[in-house]
């Protein structure tokens, strides 16, 4: 069904995500999101704690070095919905600051 779907679709990410150089954090937020929100999803104990994982090891890891409001935002619903009693730094660039810093740092 739709996890399974789900999971082609990850798997698909993954070797995409393989085939690039190296990526700046800012794309590892993205990449990391939908791992994490597929695993809350499943609504089991692994998985949850496997969520929690990549939401306190890698998520919050990326977060500090593109601390955008956007990425903020995320993490709060995460917070809350699931009760992980993070303490989530503030954000320090609105997104508009963000995707300047991101292009400037490509040039």
């Amino acid at each position: 069904g739709d996890f399974y779907k789900a999971e082609e679709q990850l798997e698909v990410l993954d070797q995409h995500v393989a085939s690039m150089p190296a990526q700046p954090s800012l794309s590892e937020l993205t990449v990391i999101r939908p791992r994490v929100e597929y695993l809350f999803a499943k609504d089991r104990p692994s998985a949850t704690e496997e969520a929690v994982h990549l939401v306190k090891q890698e998520y919050l890891r990326h977060y500090a070095k593109w601390p955008s409001s956007y990425y903020e935002n995320v993490i709060h619903r995460w917070n809350k919905k699931y009760r992980l009693g993070l303490q989530v730094p503030r954000a320090q660039v609105t997104d508009a600051t963000l995707v300047h810093r991101y292009l400037v740092s490509k040039v």
